[in-house]
């Protein structure tokens, strides 16, 4: 008695088969790399954008130079682009502030530390500004909380379209935005901040059911140039500047400015009472917007 063989499959049943399993491992792989990705904050964005780049190239079927061919089966293609989708939505998620859109306090902590790392190794200039939208409370209470979310969705996505290119907009928490300003230095920096200042001010903002309110900012710059600068102090001067500038009136810019040089006694002194305050102008003609921050 010979040997019997196994039965080959029919070739229309071998190409949906090896469809069904091209696509199921190619979706636990989406899986696992949009779950490792909300984790991941090390890979650099460029990088990420060109494997994203790559999958949907691939999804389309084009010949790749880093690879032999092209991709035929419609199923794994399918797979493929769903998987750069995919890994374009958990950066998304991961990344930025679910209701406004900008940068959330994670990533932007993040990116302060490597704009400070760059301005270091380079000795180049670097400010950012701490942004305090005014009178929120006064809006929840009296409109009801759907309203000052409109507010703080409207106030980031102008802070994100009246700056350049370069610059990174996000949300520390709450009603408090932060602006980092590469390449520029604290003067320029509050230039550029009452500039915006006074854009949003100008604007009204639609409310639900009709009305319209206006967004006042209380905004506080620091910035620094080499080694000379530390994102936890960057940071906490600019929110010094911007306290003194609600406490002091709001709706107006400060720029924190560093005390001078003294002996270690005096600076250990000079330290402990660190605080912003206005200069006062020289003539009433110089009552400018962007008023200067000192320290006691």
């Amino acid at each position: 008695m010979g040997r019997r063989g196994k039965t080959p499959l029919p070739e229309d049943e071998i190409e949906p088969t090896t469809g069904l399993i091209a696509t199921a491992l190619a979706a636990l792989l989406a899986g696992a790399l949009a779950g490792a990705l909300l984790f991941e904050s090390t890979v650099g964005a460029r990088r990420r954008r060109r494997v994203v780049d790559v999958l949907l190239r691939l999804a389309d079927g084009d010949v790749l130079p880093e690879a032999s061919g092209r991709i035929h089966d419609p199923a794994l293609r399918e797979a493929f682009r769903q998987l750069g989708l995919r890994l374009l939505d958990a950066h998304r998620v991961a990344t930025t502030d679910r209701l406004t859109g900008v940068l959330n306090r994670e990533t932007l902590l993040r990116q302060l530390d490597l704009e400070v790392e760059r301005a270091q190794r380079y000795d180049r200039p670097l400010s950012i500004a701490f942004v305090d939208v005014d009178h929120t409370r006064r809006i929840n209470d009296g409109q009801g909380q759907v309203a000052g979310d409109v507010v703080l969705c409207e106030v980031a996505r102008r802070l994100h379209d009246g700056t350049r290119a370069v610059d990174l907009v996000g949300r520390i928490g709450g009603d408090e935005f932060v602006i980092m300003l590469p390449e520029t230095d604290a003067e320029r920096a509050g230039l550029a901040a009452e500039s915006l200042r006074r854009a949003l001010a100008a604007l009204p903002i639609e409310l639900p059911g009709g009305m319209t309110t206006t967004a006042g900012l209380s905004i506080g710059v620091a910035g620094g140039r080499g080694t000379s600068l530390r994102a936890e102090t960057l940071l906490r001067d600019a929110e010094a500047a911007a306290g003194a500038a609600k406490g002091l009136g709001r709706g107006q810019v400060y720029v924190f400015s560093a005390p001078p040089q003294v002996s270690a006694p005096m600076a250990r002194d000079a330290a402990a009472r660190r605080s912003p305050r206005p200069s006062t102008p020289r003539s009433a003609e110089e009552t400018a917007p962007v008023r200067q921050a000192d320290t006691a």
